[in-house]
């Protein structure tokens, strides 16, 4: 147990050190993590690309959204692909987990790290996600998803991927 948690305290440490860049005012610090808004755990299930549910050490189990980037919906193109990115980058594997937020369904918000990744990151990277430029402005999560659209990765291959929110819109009216 002590193991852990100097574990963590080093990646944290090291990880902030190792990525001391300077950031501008409309950038996200993804790379900088603090102790006070960090959670770890097991990820024990896949809601869907941009959701999951962690179990604590005391065996807690809470739900966590990643920040910053939204996931197609159920009946969208990508969904199941999306999600089975997201499980087989995260399910059954210790990460570490930046909280920013909770939402309105008490949801832990936040940037998940996992090994030497940023999830949030890698879906943008592979076309999975879109940035969520309502709940940020960073230049770094944005140049990532123009990448992938330039690329025509993952949902930028279809001719006129629709976006979540407006999907979620559509479904409301």
């Amino acid at each position: 147990m002590a193991f852990k948690k100097y574990f963590w305290t080093l990646f944290l440490v090291s990880n902030a050190f190792l990525s001391c860049k300077e950031i501008g005012e409309n950038q996200t610090p993804l790379h900088t993590t603090t102790s006070e808004n960090t959670i770890s755990g097991l990820v024990v299930g896949i809601s869907d690309g941009d959701s999951f549910r962690l179990k604590l050490e005391n065996n807690e189990i809470i739900r966590v959204r990643l920040a910053y980037l939204d996931c197609p919906e159920r009946g969208q193109d990508f969904y199941q692909k999306a999600k089975h990115f997201s499980s087989g980058q995260i399910f059954k594997k210790s990460v570490l987990i930046k909280v920013t937020d909770t939402d309105r369904y008490g949801r832990k918000v936040g940037i998940v790290y996992y090994g030497d990744k940023i999830l949030n990151e890698e879906l943008l990277k592979n076309g999975f996600a879109w940035h969520y430029t309502q709940y940020s402005n960073s230049a770094v999560l944005q140049e990532l998803e123009n990448q992938a659209r330039i690329a025509k990765i993952g949902l930028w291959s279809m001719p006129n991927p629709i976006a979540p929110w407006t999907y979620r819109k559509k479904e409301r009216n």
